[in-house]
């Protein structure tokens, strides 16, 4: 025993590297009623939940974006202007080798439940490397998604602003749908309007 603790074999990783321009301002750093900002709301329920967090952000955004506490590793994602794609590829690229699944978070998600993140880990370890999960609320599949190490190197080949999309259509045959009692797998914030 060399005391250091296990590898995780599940992560989250949270896309926080777009302009979000419906918005009007950088919406990751819009306040709450309870004071923390979007980005650190989007992120508690994985930090408390006990995943190691990935976060996607662009190379000039501060330190202060990363929230406190946990397990954070920052990705710069020089190219975030091209999409969605490119940051979940240069995320998935940063993974540790060690890594067998991701969860893949939404930055302007403030609303999901550690509980949900907890099932969903579960599920996507037990899956094995060509597991495939997504929370469904009330009929209607939302975020966030998990990916087995097989689908990897697919998504590190990822452009656009599609993210995963055209994968989980294709082999939507392989996705497992988790019903859970949490609306906020289905709620993000795009406008202002949305905060309330």
């Amino acid at each position: 025993m060399n005391g250091r603790a296990p590898a995780p074999s599940v992560v989250a990783v949270v896309l926080a590297a777009g302009r979000g321009r419906r918005f009007g301002s950088d919406k990751r750093r819009a306040r709450l009623a309870d004071g923390q900002t979007l980005l650190q709301r989007a992120c508690a329920p994985a930090l408390a939940a006990g995943l190691p967090l990935y976060l996607a952000l662009r190379p000039e955004d501060p330190p202060e974006l990363l929230p406190a506490g946990g397990s954070v590793q920052r990705v710069d994602v020089a190219r975030a202007d091209q999409g969605m794609g490119v940051s979940l590829a240069t995320a998935v690229a940063a993974l540790p080798a060690a890594v067998q699944g991701c969860l893949v978070l939404l930055g302007d998600m403030p609303g999901l439940q550690a509980e949900t993140l907890c099932r969903l880990r579960q599920a996507l370890a037990a899956g094995g490397d060509k597991a495939l999960v997504a929370p469904v609320w009330q009929g209607r599949r939302g975020h966030p998604v998990g990916l087995g190490r097989h689908w990897f190197a697919e998504l590190q080949e990822l452009a656009g602003d599609s993210g995963a999309r055209h994968l989980l259509q294709r082999e939507g045959h392989r996705l497992q749908r988790l019903v859970v009692a949490d609306p906020g797998v289905i709620r993000d914030v795009d406008r202002r309007s949305d905060l309330d």
